[in-house]
Parts: C-alpha cells; structure tokens; sequence
C-alpha cells in the first residue's frame, strides 16, 4: 500500500509545477540571453513572477536547473520553441555552471536584464 503524500510533498510538486509554466514562455529570451545569464538571477525573476519570498525557490535549484537546461537543450534541437530561430545561442549557459567570476560579472548586469524578460 502506498504511503500518504505529505503536505511538504504536495508543496514542492505546486512549486515546481508553477515553475514549469513561468519557464516554458520565456525559453526564447533565456536562450538569446544565455550568455548573460545565472541560474541564481533566474529563479529571483521565477520568485517574484510566482509571488514567492525570495530565495524560496533556492531549496529548488537543482530542479529549475535542470529544467531550464532541458527547455533550452530541446529548443536548440528544434522540439520546443516560441521563437522560429534556432541559432543555438543557450550553448554558454546550457553547458555548465558558470564561474565565480562569470557569476560575479553577470549578477551586476543580469538583474538589470532579467527585470526586461518577458511574460507571456
């Protein structure tokens, strides 16, 4: 017999369902921006578009990581897009981590960038 989903579960799951919709209509900005972009800088625009305090989605980082990664990875292969070019432009951000020092350069302009990201 299956154990009772606890209310901490059904949080998490809301939470990253919510992410997944806040995602997937600006894949096409992400992907332009990718090069200018932090994991951290996207989840404070995640954060504030859902309503969350900040930094409530950071015990969800690998999740938003991953995700962002796969939307962005499937766009380049041409299977998920809003946009019609597929130059390819998310390789940067979708390869890895960026460095402290790419962090530290980007999170004085990115939060500056992401505030002009779209909402559909």
């Amino acid at each position: 017999m299956a154990e009772p989903v606890t209310t901490a579960e059904n949080a998490a799951a809301d939470v990253e369902s919510k992410t997944r919709a806040s995602i997937l209509p600006r894949e096409p900005y992400f992907r332009e921006h990718a090069d200018s972009l932090t994991f951290v800088g996207v989840r404070r625009v995640l954060e504030e578009e859902l309503g969350l305090e900040k930094y409530a989605l950071d015990p969800h980082k690998r999740f938003v990581k991953n995700y962002l990664e796969e939307c962005l990875e499937a766009a380049n292969d041409g299977q998920v897009s809003n946009s019609a070019e597929g130059d390819g432009g998310g390789a940067k951000f979708v390869g890895g981590v960026p460095s402290e020092k790419d962090k530290k350069e980007s999170n004085t302009a990115g939060g500056q960038i992401m505030r002009d990201c779209p909402v559909s």
